[in-house]
């Protein structure tokens, strides 16, 4: 992936910034080296805070943004969190207007706005007292893209990721060898230090489990990553990965892991069909650039949070506690759906 400059005319609206001051909660030790790590490289790290927090800093401060590490809440102004750096914070924020990411968490009840990677969910509670706001997920730093050179025939298919979040036939010995009896190699890459380096992968395969669940907390990173990399995905139809699909060159399907298998094998046996899905890949890519995630991000806070933090400033101290009684509430009682649904084995997301 080519190294963004972080110039001023690098999104489409840098002219209309404004030196509103931008907080970035950090409050452990462990976050100091990663609000400061150079994020056009790879270090291994990974995580909500990384990905909503440390990023958004690393580009936003780029661009020119006032952007001001925070280790504790400060006295006023706008804070931007993610769900597991703040999980165990729930308390009225009178003066500080919250920004929370919530990734694969929850609503944070503090927060007068939550960050989304799923545009399905942002789009179904739109309307709700959480103020939800479409924002993917930045590009993987460093992603070093398939190489060219291996060709359109597939030899080494594999999954990026922890380990946790594999299905179990997909980890199984069986799989392996159903792949091997067509030569194909299974590569299940858990270590993160080489997630970025997909050069040597010809079929990302990906899937959680084959029963149905939709995910909802989930966005389509691992789509993302194979689009950027020039490489084929086959995915099963989470919510996340469904939202981004336009046509079957996006990714291809995995309701099974017999389906799973004969999609890998159409890419075996179709050179045509893996060269259209790599170009298709590289298309789709762009509308998920660093750039094009840098203009959602100023969108959002030159058009969005900087207008609203002298409205909801000037607000009644009545008012707000009152619409955090409403969101704490809302969140209790989600904890408490969810934890009955976990004891039913059914999908824990809203």
């Amino acid at each position: 992936m080519p190294v963004w400059a972080g110039t001023r005319d690098s999104v489409s609206d840098a002219g209309s910034r404004t030196m509103q001051t931008i907080h970035f909660y950090a409050p452990q030790d462990a976050h100091q080296p990663l609000l400061f790590h150079d994020y056009t490289t790879w270090n291994g790290a990974h995580g909500n805070f990384v990905g909503w927090v440390a990023q958004t800093y690393f580009y936003l401060k780029r661009l020119g943004f006032n952007c001001v590490p925070a280790r504790t809440i400060p006295d006023e102004g706008i804070l931007l969190t993610d769900w597991d750096t703040m999980n165990q914070f729930f308390r009225p924020l009178d003066r500080v207007m919250l920004v929370s990411a919530r990734s694969d968490g929850m609503y944070h009840p503090s927060a007068h706005f939550n960050i989304l990677h799923n545009p399905s969910v942002c789009e179904r509670d739109r309307h709700s007292i959480w103020n939800p706001h479409f924002v993917p997920h930045w590009p993987m730093p460093g992603l070093m893209r398939r190489n060219p050179n291996r060709g359109v025939t597939p030899r080494t298919v594999a999954y990026v990721g922890h380990p946790s979040q594999l299905a179990p036939e997909l980890q199984a010995p069986e799989w392996a060898q159903r792949l091997g009896s067509i030569g194909l190699e299974w590569r299940n890459i858990g270590d993160p230090s080489l997630w970025h380096d997909l050069s040597a992968v010809d079929i990302i395969v990906a899937a959680r489990k084959f029963d149905g669940h939709p995910y909802l907390g989930k966005g389509a990173n691992k789509l993302f990553n194979a689009w950027h990399a020039g490489i084929p995905a086959v995915l099963s139809p989470e919510v996340g990965f469904l939202a981004e699909r336009r046509s079957d060159l996006d990714f291809l399907l995995a309701r099974t892991v017999d389906e799973a298998f004969e999609s890998v094998k159409r890419l075996k046996e179709s050179p045509d069909l893996y060269r259209d899905m790599v170009a298709n890949g590289t298309v789709r890519s762009k509308d998920h650039s660093i750039e094009k995630t840098a203009d959602r991000w100023v969108d959002f806070f030159n058009n969005v949070a900087f207008p609203e933090y002298p409205r909801w400033s000037a607000s009644s101290l009545a008012w707000k506690r009152s619409l955090y009684l409403r969101r704490y509430t809302a969140f209790r009682l989600t904890r408490i759906r969810m934890r009955i649904r976990a004891l039913l084995g059914k999908d824990q997301y809203r």
